[in-house]
C-alpha cells in the first residue's frame, strides 16, 4: 500500500468526492473477495507516510482502533504532532464511506474550539487500486473517558461540561445533532484542560449542509445503548436534538458521581458533591423519558445551571449574516467596506467599495451616533448606496479630497458603532433570558415545596 496525491480532489470538494466514492463502492463491495477485504490488515503500523497536496504525515504510533477506523499519531513536514484518522481498508463499504464523509463534512462546517478541527484530508491508494480516505486533526492525548476513569474534581467537571455544552450548542445552532454522544467520543487535552466533540459518523445534518444522505441502521443506532435516549431505543420514534440533551445529562451526572444514571433510583450529584446539589434538578429534567419534558435547547440547560448557581450563562447565538456561532456578548464581526476607486459624475462623487455595506452601516450613516467632520452638503446622511457603490453630492468646489477622506472615516466609525450596538443588544437579551429562567426555577421550586407539604400533611 502506498500514499498518493494523484487525482486528489480539491480540499473544498473532498466531502463530495467521498460521497461519490461511497456510491461507486456499493457495487464493488458486493463483488469483493474475502482476501481482498483483508488485504491491508497487516499494514497497521504503516511503513509509508500519508500524503496530501499540501503535506506529508509520517506515522509515529498507533493511538487506537475501532470497528471501522484507525487513529495514528503522526508528524507533518514541520515536525508538528497531529492525529490522523483513516478508515480500515477492509471496512470501506458504501455505508462506512458515507459515514466517514459525514464526519469530515460536519467538522469542516463547524469552526468551533470545542469541536474537533479537520486540518487536512486525503486518501491512500491500496495495492489493488482501492482508495481509502483519511483526515488530519489536532492531537488529543486522551478522551473524556480516560479522565473520568482517573477521577475529576467537581469544579473541573462542571467547567469541562460547560465547554461540552458550547460545542454541542454550536452544532445544534447549525441544524446538526450528534446522536452518539458518550465520553469515548469527547476528546480531552490535559495541557489546556479542554474538550472537543468528535466522531460525527451518524450525526443528523441539516439539509443545507448535506452532500449525501447517511442512513443509520437500527443496529447502529443502538450501538451506544448506554447513552442512548429512550426515543433512540424505540423503532420508528422521532429523534431530534433532544437526544443529545439526554446523553449530556448522563455525562454530567457521571462526571461528578462516577455512575451512569439508570432508571429512577440513581446516585444523585448531592450524594457525591453536596455543594453541587443545584445540579440535581437540572440532570433530572435532562433525563426525562419524554423528549418534550426535557430542556428544548442547550441554551435552556445553560440558563437553568446559571439560575441555580447564581452565575452568568455563556449563551451562544447563530449570526445569520455571517454564519458564525458567537457568544451572546460577543459582537459579530462586521466587514469594513474599503475604498477601491473614486469617480465624479453629474454633481456627485461616486465610490466603488470592496463589498456591499452591512445594513447596520447604512442605517448608522443615515442617523449617525458618532461625532464627525463634514463638508456642507456631503454629510453622512447624504450618502446613497447601491450594492458596492456609494454616491454623495459634491456641493463645494475643491472639496472632493476632503469628502473622500471623511467618507472613509465614516465607514470605520459606523462599523464600530454597529458592532457595539449589537453587543449591547445581545447582552441585554441574555440577561433577560437569565432573569426569566431564574423566575421559572423559583416558581418550580415553590410548587415542589407546596406539593411536598401537602403530601406530608395527608
Amino acid at each position: 500500500m502506498r500514499s498518493t496525491v494523484e487525482d486528489l480532489p480539491e480540499i473544498s470538494d473532498f466531502t463530495q468526492y467521498v460521497a461519490q466514492l461511497a456510491t461507486q463502492e456499493l457495487d464493488n463491495s458486493r463483488q469483493a473477495k474475502p482476501e481482498e477485504r483483508d488485504g491491508l490488515a497487516a499494514d497497521r503500523e504503516r511503513e509509508h507516510p500519508f500524503e496530501t497536496v499540501s503535506n506529508t504525515y509520517t506515522v509515529q504510533a498507533l493511538i487506537g482502533e475501532g470497528g471501522a477506523g484507525v487513529v495514528y499519531r503522526v508528524e507533518d513536514v514541520d515536525g508538528q504532532e497531529l492525529a490522523l484518522k483513516s478508515l480500515r481498508p477492509e471496512s470501506r463499504g458504501a455505508r462506512r464511506l458515507r459515514r466517514f464523509r459525514n464526519e469530515i463534512g460536519v467538522c469542516r462546517a463547524l469552526d468551533h474550539p470545542h469541536i474537533v478541527d479537520v486540518r487536512d484530508v486525503g486518501f491512500v491508494l491500496g495495492a489493488d487500486g482501492t482508495k481509502t480516505p483519511f483526515y488530519v486533526m489536532p492531537l488529543y492525548v486522551e478522551t473524556l473517558r480516560v479522565l473520568m476513569t482517573r477521577g475529576v474534581e467537581p469544579e473541573t467537571a462542571l467547567e469541562l461540561f460547560e465547554q461540552l455544552l458550547h460545542g454541542v450548542e454550536a452544532m445544534h445552532l447549525r441544524g446538526i445533532w450528534h446522536r452518539d454522544l458518550k465520553p469515548e467520543n469527547i476528546l480531552y487535552d490535559p495541557a489546556e484542560n479542554r474538550v472537543a466533540v468528535a466522531d460525527f459518523g451518524i450525526a443528523h445534518v441539516a439539509e443545507a449542509l448535506r452532500a449525501t444522505e447517511v442512513v443509520t441502521l437500527e443496529r447502529e443506532r443502538l450501538a451506544n445503548y448506554l447513552y442512548a435516549a429512550p426515543e433512540q431505543r424505540r423503532k420508528g420514534a422521532k429523534v431530534d436534538e433532544r437526544c443529545d440533551i439526554y446523553a449530556l445529562g448522563l455525562i454530567l451526572a457521571e462526571l461528578i458521581t462516577g455512575d451512569v444514571p439508570q432508571g429512577t433510583d440513581y446516585k444523585k450529584v448531592s450524594e457525591a458533591a453536596p455543594s453541587f446539589a443545584f445540579l440535581d434538578p437540572v440532570v433530572d429534567r435532562m433525563l426525562r423519558q419524554d423528549p418534550a419534558s426535557r430542556h428544548p435547547t442547550i441554551a435552556d440547560v445553560k440558563l437553568e445551571i446559571a439560575a441555580r448557581s447564581s452565575k452568568s450563562a455563556a449563551l451562544q447565538v447563530l449570526d445569520e449574516a455571517s454564519g458564525q456561532v458567537l457568544h451572546s456578548g460577543e459582537a459579530p464581526q462586521v466587514e469594513v467596506p474599503r475604498l477601491v476607486s473614486t469617480d465624479y459624475d453629474n454633481g456627485a462623487l461616486i465610490f466603488d467599495l470592496t463589498c456591499t455595506p452591512d445594513e447596520g452601516i447604512v442605517d448608522e450613516l443615515r442617523k449617525p451616533s458618532f461625532t464627525y467632520n463634514a463638508v456642507t452638503g456631503s454629510e453622512p446622511h447624504q450618502f446613497r448606496f447601491d450594492g458596492t457603490r456609494a454616491a454623495v453630492p459634491l456641493m463645494q468646489a475643491g472639496s472632493a479630497k476632503r469628502v473622500r477622506e471623511h467618507f472613509q472615516e465614516y465607514l470605520l466609525a459606523a462599523v464600530e458603532s454597529v458592532e457595539q450596538r449589537r453587543k449591547t443588544e445581545r447582552d441585554l437579551l441574555a440577561n433577560q433570558r437569565l432573569q426569566q429562567q431564574r423566575e421559572a426555577v423559583r416558581r418550580a421550586d415553590d410548587r415542589i415545596r407546596v406539593l411536598d407539604d401537602l403530601q406530608s400533611t395527608e
